[in-house]
Formats: structure tokens, sequence, C-alpha cells
């Protein structure tokens, strides 16, 4: 299933969630979280997000400096944004499909402070599965079909958690997204403290409108919008060499169909047989 490729390209991407229904769970307010939406209309939202925990940064910090971090925050995050913009603008000039170019392919929004969710952070949003594809290098053939079982067949795959992947410099991708944090407060008072201090959660939360769609998250609940959302939450010591799992199940309905079928006639013909012998005795 192709949205399950997808997952595992995500190295580099961070997010945040809304209220939810279904089971209780709780996300420290010091996380570094992400968010990939499949929509009902194609597009796949890729949202990167980093919590400021104010209430904290006020408790460390003199006093106007929690404006001045979060300032500084946004700008570090637009770094990152910029990063993307760049990465994605190279994909496109080595391979140069009209429909996809930045802007209609892919769009970004502007990075900001989100005072209701008290979070910094700007959206990737991709036209289609195939835009992301595209500018995450990840092409697949997705007319290849699973070959039908007989029954049933599950459909597993199991990648490395996306912020415990290592980065060009051999150090995991947790460790940028941390300092890109932590780098807000350089000139400020609570500098020194805060990088004592700092040991976010890292979050990943993959949503989709397929019930089908299963996995070994921490947390697996159904939100407002109707998406099913999978939740895996990590911490410094947990995410060292962790994984995550997502897989469906494939069934042949047809077969499913034909048993259900053939199955009574079965055990009727097995019965009269039995009752003939029987009678014959």
């Amino acid at each position: 299933m192709k949205k399950i490729i997808l997952v595992f390209t995500l190295i580099f991407s961070l997010s945040f969630f809304v209220g939810c229904q279904g089971e209780d769970y709780s996300i420290p307010t010091s996380s570094i979280m992400n968010r990939l939406v499949f929509s009902s209309t194609g597009e796949i939202t890729q949202t990167i997000s980093f919590n400021v925990d104010s209430d904290y940064i006020k408790s460390i910090s003199k006093k106007g400096e929690d404006v001045v971090f979060v300032n500084n925050l946004v700008k570090q995050v637009d770094l990152l944004r910029q990063k993307f913009l760049l990465s994605f603008a190279l994909v496109y000039l080595d391979n140069p499909i009209e429909n996809l170019k930045i802007g209609q392919g892919v769009k970004l929004t502007l990075t900001s402070y989100k005072t209701e969710f008290d979070v910094v952070s700007f959206d990737m949003i991709f036209a289609s599965n195939y835009s992301f594809q595209y500018y995450h290098n990840v092409l697949t053939n997705d007319d290849i079909q699973p070959s039908a079982p007989f029954l049933i067949k599950k459909h597993s795959s199991t990648s490395a958690f996306p912020f415990s992947v290592k980065n060009a410099s051999g150090e995991i991708v947790a460790e940028d997204y941390k300092n890109i944090y932590l780098s807000a407060s350089k000139g400020l008072s609570f500098k020194d403290k805060l990088e004592e201090e700092y040991s976010p959660s890292f979050v990943y939360n993959y949503c989709t409108f397929s019930n089908k769609i299963k996995s070994d998250a921490d947390f697996v609940f159904s939100d407002s919008e109707g998406l099913y959302n999978h939740v895996w939450i990590k911490d410094d010591i947990s995410l060292q060499n962790s994984t995550l799992t997502i897989y469906y199940y494939q069934i042949n309905k047809g077969n499913w169909l034909m048993l259900a079928l053939v199955c009574p006639c079965v055990c009727l013909g097995g019965y009269c047989l039995f009752k003939w012998i029987k009678n014959k005795n």
C-alpha cells in the first residue's frame, strides 16, 4: 500500500496535533513533534513544529526574555523551512515537471508562532501522493498491486523511528532539532540552564482516513475530523535504535465469499452422506 511507503521517507519531519477523541494519553509540554496527514482530497500535509513550553521559559528567564526567545525560535525554525525549500528546488531543477513546480506541486506556509497551541511551526502541503514522492525522491509505481492472497495476507513495513535516523555527521536527527530549539536562547540569561535541562520528547503522528492501517504506535485514536491518528512518543533513552511498524491486511473477498457458499454445501453433503450410509446399514 502506497501510504505505508511514505511513512518511512520522513527523516526530517516534525509536527503537532490538536485535541482528539479516543484513549487517554498525554504529551510532555517539552516536545518536538511530527504530523503527516493524508486528506480525503488527496493532499498530504507535512507539518514541522516545536513546542515552546512558555510557562517553563518564563520561569527561568528575566522579564521580556520569553518574548525574545519566541521571536528567535521563529527565526531558527524558518531557517529549517528554507532548507526544505532549497532541497525541493534542487529536486525540481534536477528533474523539472511543470505541474509539480513549487507553488503548485508543493506549497510551504510561513513559519509562525501559534499561541493557541504554544508551538512554532510551518506546513508543507503536497498536492498529491505523487508530488510527495517526487519531492522526497521516492517515486514508486502505484500501478503495481500486490498479488491477491488465497484468503488473507498481512503486509508489514518496519523502519527506524524518523528522529533516530543518523544525519551526514553521524548524529541522530533528533539532535539537529534539539539544537534548533536551544539556539533560540543565544544571548539570553537562561541559555546555560536551558542547555542543561532541556530534554524533549520526540513525537511522530501519522494520520489517515483509512481504518485499515494498523501499527505498533503507543496510541491510536480517531479525532473529530474522522482521522485515525497513530502516535509514537520517544524520550532520549528510548529514541536510540527505535523503530516503528505499520501494516494492513489484504483480504480476498471473492475467495471468502466462495468459501462461505461452499462450506454449507459441503457440510450438508457430508450430513446427507452420513445419513445415507447409516440408513443403508
